[in-house]
This record gives structure tokens, sequence and C-alpha cells, in this order.
């Protein structure tokens, strides 16, 4: 997906927010005259995940180290894991289990620092419960449950820390269903905004449930040509690929792979794209979206 106007002055307006703890004007200013160069030079494919990795090492450059999501991470981890019993609970009494592990794992996208600069816990409570209520097309649901009936091999590209605990109840749903299944959960190869690495994987129990592939990068999503040959080994050989996040959209979309993406439209960009509200999720397989 490539970069939008919209997209460039977010971009921007992101890493001067990064600034606002720096002392140093005069180097402050010579950081932001280096990021629009960057952005200005940026190849016409480029996406934003990949333009925001090349802003990190920017920023460790002027500054002497990355610019951390550690605290946030291990915040809503921490979260999360809180309420996972009552959620769980909730799930496992549901019609459908999966379906309803899908729509809150879906709402977990929410706690992306990369889209939202400020993660609201209200605003995550209020999405977690109304997420059973929220709409996921019929169609989509039920192909998605056609493929994954006929699949032996799935690949789950996790997104966002505290996110990623609902994801582990949704893994739990799809084992118990289809045990013959083998999951197996990518994340990224190295600290980017406050995405799951494989540390953060251990940190919460994925890794206890399935295998955990890190990808190769510090990119906020799944950019095909810088991955690993592991992951992308891995991706080609999967039946099923569900991906969670902008990020990963925004870096496979026209992919080919047979994924579905899911994913709340947390900025202006794809709220217009999609035409659908601020924080409304999607579910769809990549043949079928349009934009």
């Amino acid at each position: 997906m490539e970069l939008s106007s919209a997209c460039m002055a977010c971009l921007v307006r992101r890493e001067e927010e990064k600034l606002r703890s720096q002392s140093d004007g005069k180097k402050c200013a010579e950081y932001m005259r280096e990021v629009l160069r960057l952005i200005a030079n940026s190849e016409k494919e480029a996406n934003s995940p990949l333009i925001v990795s090349e802003l990190e090492k920017l920023y460790k450059s002027f500054f002497g180290e990355k610019f951390s999501r550690e605290a946030d991470k291990r915040r809503f981890n921490e979260l999360m894991l809180g309420m996972m019993d009552s959620i769980r609970r909730r799930i496992e009494s549901a019609p459908d289990p999966i379906l309803c592990a899908l729509k809150y794992a879906r709402a977990g996208n929410y706690i992306d620092f990369g889209a939202t600069q400020n993660v609201e816990i209200r605003t995550l409570e209020e999405l977690l419960a109304s997420a059973e209520s929220e709409h996921i097309e019929e169609i989509e649901y039920k192909s998605f449950l056609s493929e994954l009936d006929n699949a032996r091999r799935m690949v789950y590209i996790t997104d966002n820390c505290g996110e990623v605990v609902l994801d582990m109840l949704l893994i739990e749903q799809l084992q118990k269903r289809l045990p013959q299944l083998q999951i197996t959960a990518l994340v990224r190869g190295d600290d980017a905004i406050n995405d799951v690495t494989v540390e953060d994987a251990e940190e919460v129990g994925l890794t206890g449930l399935v295998s955990v592939v890190g990808n190769g990068t510090s990119i906020a999503g799944t950019q095909i040509n810088r991955i690993s040959a592991e992951a992308r080994a891995l991706l080609e050989s999967a039946d099923l690929i569900l991906a969670k996040g902008q990020g990963n959209f925004e870096t496979m979309y026209f992919s080919g792979l047979p994924v579905y993406y899911a994913f709340l439209c947390k900025c202006p960009q794809f709220t217009r794209s999609f035409g659908l509200p601020v924080n409304t999720g999607v579910f769809k397989r990549e043949d079928r979206i349009k934009i």
C-alpha cells in the first residue's frame, strides 16, 4: 500500500512528537530536515511501515538510541493478561467460540502506537465491551472456516503487544476445533514500535501454544522482499494465513498469498480507503479487497 499525502503528513508529525523530550533545538531542526529528505526521496512503492523502520534508524543515528515503546509493551501485555480469563469465559460460552474470539482479537488491534499516538484504556475497554456485537461478513467467515477445514498449515501473523493476548485466545479455539492444523505464529524479528517479538511472545505464553518464528526484520509489518528466507518459506508453504493489523495489510496487500486480514481502521487513510468510521473492523480475504 503506497504512501499517500496523508501518510506522509502523519509520519512527519509523529517524528516531531518524538522530539519533545529533546533539549537541543538545533539538532532537532536538523533531524526534521533529514526526516523530510528521507520521505521525499523514498521509492514510489515504499509504504508507511518501511519508512518508519528507516526513520527509527535515523533517530538512533542522531540521538544515540532508538525511540522505545518497551514500557507501553509491558503495560498492555500485563493489562490484557489480567483480562484474559474473563474474556476466555465469554468466548467459551458463545454460540460460535471461533467467531467470538475472532471479534475480540480484531478489537485488540486498537493497541497500536504506530497508528494511534495515545492508546486510551477507556477506548480499549469500550471496544472490548462491544466486540461481540460487531459485524463480520458471513461470506468471509464461512469462507475462512471452509479454508480452515481443508488446511494443514496455517500462519498467524501477529501485530501488537497486548493484542497478542487476544490472538492467543483465538488460537486456542482454532486448536480445539482443528487439532490437526499446524499453526505457526510469525512475529517481528526485532523491536518495531510496540509490535510483538519472540521475546514478547514468550513473555505472554504464546510460545507455549504454538511455534513462534521471528520474521528477520524490525519493520512494523511483513515486507515480503525483506523478511528472512525462513519466514518467506513459511508463508509460501502455508495453506492459510491470518494477518493482524494495518501494518501487515500495508506491507502484504497484493502479495497473492492466501491471506485474510483482520484489523481496525484507525487512521484517516484507512477510514477513507475502506469507507468505514474510525475503529471499525475489517475482516476480509485479500482477493476480495478492492480499494
